[in-house]
This record gives C-alpha cells, sequence and structure tokens, in this order.
C-alpha cells in the first residue's frame, strides 16, 4: 500500500510529517498563489523524469529540471494545480516517487513582474579532459528570464562543439581552453541578475593537494519544497 506524506509549509518552506496511522491515504495540497516561483525535490538518482497527473512534463522556459533531478518553476500559474510526481525508469519499470499537490490560488490583484532570483547552479565542477561536461543556472522571475552565458567574458555561442539550452551550456570534449570562471545571466523586463560557475581541472598528483569538494552547487532543494 502507498501511504503519502503529509507536507506542511512551515516557514514558506513545506517539511514532511510522519505518515498518517491506520493505513490511510494522504495528500494535503500545498496552496501556493499564483506568481510565486517554486521548487519541488526528487529523491531519486539516475535518469528522472516529471510527471503532472499522468502526463509526463516536457522542458520548456518556465519550468526547468536540474541536473539532480529537482524540478524548477521560475512562477506559477493557476494552470500549473496538480498532482507532481517523479520517476525513474529501471528494468522497464517506472518509479513514481514524492507525490506534491500543488494547489496554485489566483492572486488577490494583478500579479507583479519579479526580477530574477538564482533557484539552482552547478556550481565549480572538476572535469577531466575529453569529457563532455554541463553547466547550469535556473533563476526564478516574471517574465520568465532568459538566461546568457560567458566564458572569461566572452559570450557564448553554439557551435559544433558547445550547445545552448534554455538554462545550461554543454561542452563537448572538454580541452584545457575550456576551463575557467563562466558566467551565466539571467535577464527580463525588470532588471538581470548573474552567478558565477567555474570549471577545473583536476589537481596533479605532485600538485598541492585541493580542499575543493568534488562538486559544489547552490541546490538548496533536497528533501523539501522551497518557495521563493
Amino acid at each position: 500500500m502507498l501511504i503519502w506524506a503529509v507536507l506542511v509549509i512551515i516557514n514558506g518552506l513545506a517539511a514532511a510529517t510522519s505518515p498518517p496511522q491506520g493505513g490511510q491515504s494522504l495528500l494535503m495540497p500545498q496552496n501556493i498563489t499564483e506568481g510565486t516561483p517554486v521548487s519541488l525535490p526528487c529523491r531519486l538518482s539516475g535518469r528522472i523524469n516529471w510527471f503532472r497527473g499522468a502526463k509526463q512534463i516536457i522542458g520548456d522556459p518556465r519550468r526547468q529540471m536540474d541536473r539532480h533531478g529537482n524540478l524548477h518553476f521560475s512562477y506559477v500559474d493557476v494552470s500549473d494545480t496538480a498532482v507532481y510526481k517523479c520517476s525513474r525508469a529501471s528494468n522497464s519499470k517506472v518509479k513514481l516517487v514524492n507525490p506534491v499537490h500543488l494547489n496554485v490560488i489566483k492572486a488577490a490583484g494583478k500579479v507583479k513582474d519579479a526580477m530574477p532570483k538564482l533557484q539552482y547552479s552547478s556550481g565549480t565542477t572538476h572535469v577531466t579532459l575529453g569529457q563532455d561536461v554541463t553547466q547550469q543556472c535556473i533563476f526564478s522571475g516574471r517574465p520568465v528570464p532568459v538566461v546568457t552565458w560567458y566564458h572569461d567574458d566572452n559570450q557564448i555561442t553554439e557551435t559544433a562543439r558547445v550547445k545552448l539550452s534554455f538554462t545550461s551550456v554543454t561542452i563537448k570534449n572538454m580541452s584545457e581552453e575550456d576551463t575557467g570562471t563562466y558566467r551565466c545571466i539571467g535577464k527580463n523586463t525588470v532588471t538581470s541578475n548573474s552567478h558565477v560557475v567555474n570549471l577545473t581541472l583536476p589537481v596533479q598528483p605532485n600538485a598541492e593537494l585541493s580542499t575543493t569538494p568534488a562538486e559544489q552547487n547552490d541546490d538548496t532543494t533536497a528533501g523539501k519544497i522551497c518557495i521563493f
């Protein structure tokens, strides 16, 4: 029997409480006002997909999934009211977890535009020469921010090796020249906001040891709904 976790809002964040007794199944709606940015966590690993009801979500500029499988809304509309679940396919079976019932409430007045704010970044990534690597920045904001990327202050454009998506840049066959500082800028009609991520090579055996973790990221969505 599937037991839904009950979630309650505490200081703007959803926290899981103990499941109900007696084998009951409950899924409490999370009441969120339209125009609010929301991040939904997924506690699975591997190749993740998200479902809205029974329909798989296809990424668009307003709804983006980070590389840990968490789903981010730049802002929510009333039409986003639904039950959301993340999934991982394994041995021809699909495992659905983390059901969340979003109930988006219409705002009392006109929904105001909002400046871009960072929801997620891939942070500092250690890379190996020749591998493919993706760096990602997801911004909240209304209208949805457009993300542009810079490497050492030069704007990145698509090439045979470099691919751009709504929120990420993917570099194929990494070379030493590709390492360094990358800056993502989220911009909408209100203003712009920027964030810095880094691609670095691993420390050589005869070099000074580094205490930098293998991956640093600004993802704070693990285990909770984040309402920004």
